[in-house]
């Protein structure tokens, strides 16, 4: 199965990303490098929840993401 990582952005302002195709956590883990790659272009983002959707998805709800010019 092919790693894909979707981002929503919703109406009221909220991004919420939807990783699949990951093995157990490392969903978790890539969520993790992607934040520290956005980081570096001055996006920070405020994870607000993790909602395991099987073993080979998962969901974060961002509710804030800042971008620093």
């Amino acid at each position: 199965m092919p790693k894909n990582i979707a981002a929503t952005v919703n109406k009221d302002g909220t991004i919420q990303m939807t990783y699949s195709g990951f093995s157990g956590k490392t969903c978790l883990a890539e969520a993790e490098k992607l934040a520290k790659q956005l980081a570096k272009l001055g996006v920070d983002l405020d994870v607000q929840k993790v909602v395991p959707t099987t073993e080979m998805n998962a969901t974060s709800t961002l509710t804030k993401a800042t971008v620093h010019a």
